[in-house]
């Protein structure tokens, strides 16, 4: 959820103060997961399997604000990698 705040943020708009929001109450309530470099790599190729990607287009759905969700929004991997790197930093 903290990646997909972050995907939401930098393609959706969502804020910065909303995304630092979702961010602190997660790691509040769960523990920070490690994960290394090779396996982000797999993790982005198992996401073209999701049931949400269109034509071998990895889409998610994103907020726009808290509770204001967006569908079949396309994330390049490059933004994903990002992600991974602010989940690590958060």
């Amino acid at each position: 959820m903290i990646m997909e705040a972050f995907l939401a943020k930098e393609i959706c708009g969502l804020s910065e103060k909303e995304c630092e929001e979702i961010k602190k109450v997660f790691n509040a309530i769960y523990p920070k997961v490690t994960i290394d470099p090779q396996e982000e790599s797999e993790i982005v190729k198992l996401l073209i399997f999701d049931k949400k990607n269109s034509h071998g287009k990895i889409q998610f759905a994103l907020l726009k604000a808290i509770g204001v969700p967006q569908w079949d929004i396309e994330v390049p991997e490059d933004s994903i990698t990002k992600s991974f790197a602010y989940y690590r930093n958060a």
